[in-house]
């Protein structure tokens, strides 16, 4: 088997022609004459074999530029970078440090919370439990001063805690004026009750809790007294609604006659008694005109009693009914409360106690002489500026 043909060698150019100019016309320089240099026994070897191939070939230009899609890009006019504005490209970097330090923050604290978590199931230390939203705006309010340490805050630093943790989903749209007007209602009502305020202003929209500056022992005390009204008073609705079941009708009824004109109703008139119930009109205070039922107890209000006042609503043709009952309403009768017909309220049960006892109807209200420490007046005396 043959050798395989090796490629003639190059030919060098002469020395004497002119030389190629750097920027000229490469396919004129092809045509320039060269010269062969001497060859080599082996290049000779090879030319005397493949000699009649190399000379029936065309020799094509060796300097004329390859181009195809690649090099076509490489050829485009090259055009000056777009650089943005110094205040640009400082901002861009701030938002960008910005988002790592949010994802950086936050990957810790996932890792903290993990590791906190994992460390306390390792230790058979019992997990924390979730914490209860609270059921309105002051018990939140509150519950935040409290998780500060007792540090006093501004009423948007208030918002903004109670807003991190969920708490304002039913605040109005300017939750921070209704925090403020709640809180002085709160106090007011308090102090009518003989009960020192949760929150106190401090001044420039700065609240803390009353109790910060007291000893344990003494808010605890306060706290446990606090505990014990609250006990007392749903003890005395209680008995009051046990003694208002043993009432008969016509007792009962002078005992309804109270408590309306108490609660506002005017032009009370007694126009029927049946069996277990007695009935009186009554305009209310917008005016409408009212069919008022009592019924006594002790047993439950059943279907009846609900029945009946709405029929004399609509035989007399009044607005609406209301039925008063020093006992709850049975499964039946809160039934007959969603059938079709004029619209029926009730008071029933400790309800009706306790608007009796919001009226001041059956019981009495005493104030103790309780005696509080004034921190702000230490406070006063403190101060050297």
């Amino acid at each position: 088997r043959a050798a395989p043909a090796a490629a003639p060698a190059p030919a060098r150019p002469d020395p004497g022609a002119p030389p190629v100019p750097a920027g000229g016309d490469r396919e004129a320089a092809a045509d320039a004459p060269v010269t062969s240099a001497a060859l080599s026994p082996e290049e000779r070897a090879l030319a005397e074999v493949y000699g009649d191939e190399l000379a029936a070939g065309e020799v094509g230009s060796a300097y004329r530029e390859y181009r195809d899609e690649l090099t076509a890009d490489e050829d485009r006019p090259l055009r000056p970078e777009i650089v943005p504005k110094r205040g640009r490209r400082r901002g861009d970097r701030d938002r960008r440090e910005r988002a790592r330090g949010t994802k950086r923050r936050g990957a810790d604290a996932g890792g903290r919370a993990a590791a906190k978590s994992a460390g306390g199931a390792a230790s058979g230390e019992p997990a924390r439990a979730p914490v209860e939203p609270p059921e309105d705006l002051l018990d939140a309010a509150v519950a935040v001063l409290r998780a500060r340490d007792d540090r006093s805050l501004s009423l948007r630093q208030l918002v903004d805690s109670m807003a991190g943790r969920g708490w304002t989903a039913s605040a109005p749209p300017k939750p921070a004026r209704a925090i403020a007007a709640a809180l002085r209602h709160d106090a007011a009502v308090r102090r009518a009750r003989g009960l020192r305020p949760r929150v106190v202003f401090l001044g420039a929209d700065r609240v803390a809790l009353a109790d910060r500056a007291l000893p344990a022992a003494l808010a605890d005390a306060e706290r446990a007294l606090e505990d014990a009204l609250a006990a007392a008073a749903a003890a005395t609705r209680a008995a009051l609604a046990d003694r208002l079941a043993r009432l008969p009708l016509p007792a009962l009824e002078r005992v309804a006659a109270v408590y309306l004109r108490a609660a506002g109703w005017r032009r009370l008139r007694w126009i029927k008694r049946i069996d277990r119930s007695s009935y009186v009109t009554a305009e209310a205070a917008d005016g409408d005109a009212w069919l008022i039922g009592v019924r006594i107890g002790p047993k439950p209000v059943d279907r009846r009693g609900v029945g009946e006042l709405r029929a004399g609503v609509e035989a007399k043709g009044l607005d609406a009914g209301l039925l008063l009952a020093p006992v709850a309403l049975s499964a039946e009768a809160d039934d007959e409360l969603d059938a079709d017909g004029p619209r029926i309220e009730t008071l029933c049960g400790d309800a009706f106690a306790a608007q009796l006892v919001a009226c001041g109807v059956g019981v009495t209200v005493h104030a103790a002489p309780i005696v509080y420490l004034d921190p702000g007046f230490f406070a006063e005396v403190a101060d050297e500026s």
